[in-house]
């Protein structure tokens, strides 16, 4: 019954909202996520997730509502310096505020869980994913209005599916003993390989970050460009090509969203152009004018094709500060799961679990992202409640338990 609260939980709020866009051609991923938030808040005062303690709930909703004061208060003192869409923004600010409401109980359900409890569950999402890349490959896929040449069903584009799958993956290698690691890595370097995504492929690289020891890490440098040399990179080597020169569309996307977070940083000095703006502010950009040339449309300027762009342009220094915080944090969370794979640390799954989210949200943020509202966003915020207690991990001879222990 553990197990499938656990499952429940993660498939309303990372697979639905991926199915309910794939097959009813929505948009973005907001209504599925918030159809999924809101049958979490609907289901978890009444048991259906555990007993979750008040002081879980009231602690997460605080946190939450100071989130969103913070963000309506840069709001409104935006009114007064240049014209906001105030309806597209007080709508996404209440949509904010349900994934605010569903997030302590994501929190207590995945986080807070037994070691048996997740482990099993993540074993069994983790099967789940490799099945959608096999069917992929084999090209059994539903038809779908958004799907793309090679969809992951539920998810439309493999960029997608990594952001989901990349956790789940880096928990695998992390936990796992040496030979397993390096099947995981295999199989997942295996993934990149014929899927052909760049957001898998710096996922595997932070997969190896956080899970090699410095020998293995140049082992798998080795093997990685020898490897390179009986592989066709064009698809890579045109997306990497961020210049005015570049035809690719994914590479004037990335330059694009540099463009607007530099436009707006100029526009505002620095304020930035408010929450939800991006998109629907005026603006001037060169990316913008050569991807309209090349045949692109404009749907990549609301969620800046990576979500530090929404970040930097739409609240400026305190935005980009906010990135900073995160970086700096990255490193800390990133030395912790080599210790714990390492076997020089000891962390609950929960905890690992939760790093491992946090660290894969570096893709989401500087590489491929689809905006606020999307589930491995939600699981992000989630994951902060870990992140921000668990001030150290207890090392193999001090059986010290993890501060998590007293939240939970």
């Amino acid at each position: 019954m553990a197990v499938l609260r656990c499952l429940t939980v993660l498939a309303l709020i990372l697979f639905v909202p991926s199915a309910l866009r794939y097959h009813l051609n929505f948009s973005s991923y907001a209504p599925g996520v918030l159809a999924g938030c809101l049958m979490i808040t609907i289901l978890g005062p009444i048991g259906i997730f555990g007993r979750i303690p008040l002081r879980v709930l009231n602690l997460g909703w605080l946190l939450g509502l100071l989130a969103l004061s913070g963000i309506a208060i840069h709001l409104g003192l935006s009114l007064f310096q240049f014209p906001v869409d105030m309806s597209r923004a007080t709508f996404s600010l209440g949509a904010l505020a349900l994934m605010a409401t569903a997030a302590p109980i994501i929190f207590y359900t995945i986080f807070c869980a037994d070691d048996a409890v997740l482990s099993d569950t993540l074993h069994i999402v983790r099967v789940t994913l490799l099945i959608m890349v096999v069917l992929s490959i084999l090209n059994y896929q539903p038809p779908g209005p958004l799907a793309s040449e090679r969809p992951v069903w539920p998810f439309t584009e493999p960029s997608h599916f990594a952001l989901t799958a990349m956790p789940f993956f880096i928990d695998a290698a992390v936990r796992s003993s040496r030979i397993m690691r390096w099947a995981w890595l295999g199989v997942v370097a295996l993934i990149v390989l014929l899927l052909k995504s760049l957001s898998l492929s710096v996922g595997l690289v932070i997969m190896a970050i956080c899970s090699l020891g410095p020998a293995e890490l140049i082992a798998f440098l080795i093997a990685g460009i020898v490897g390179l040399q009986f592989i066709d990179l064009s698809y890579y080597t045109q997306r990497l090509d961020i210049s005015y020169t570049s035809t690719n569309l994914s590479a004037l996307v990335y330059l694009q969203g540099t463009e607007l977070i530099q436009e707006a940083l100029e526009k505002t000095h620095g304020w930035g152009i408010a929450f939800q703006q991006l998109g629907f502010a005026p603006t001037n950009v060169l990316a913008t004018e050569m991807i309209r040339r090349v045949g692109g449309g404009e749907q990549n300027l609301a969620d800046g094709s990576f979500l530090a762009v929404k970040f930097g342009a739409e609240f400026g220094i305190l935005g980009l500060a906010i990135l900073l915080i995160y970086l700096v944090k990255l490193v800390g969370v990133v030395i912790d799961l080599r210790l714990v794979a390492g076997r020089r640390a000891l962390a609950p799954v929960a905890v690992t679990f939760a790093f491992c989210v946090y660290v894969s949200f570096f893709v989401e943020l500087f590489v491929r992202g689809i905006g606020y509202f999307s589930g491995t966003f939600t699981m992000a915020c989630a994951s902060l409640g870990v992140v921000a207690v668990v001030k150290f991990l207890p090392r193999v001879r001090n059986s010290q338990p993890s501060a998590l222990s007293h939240v939970c």
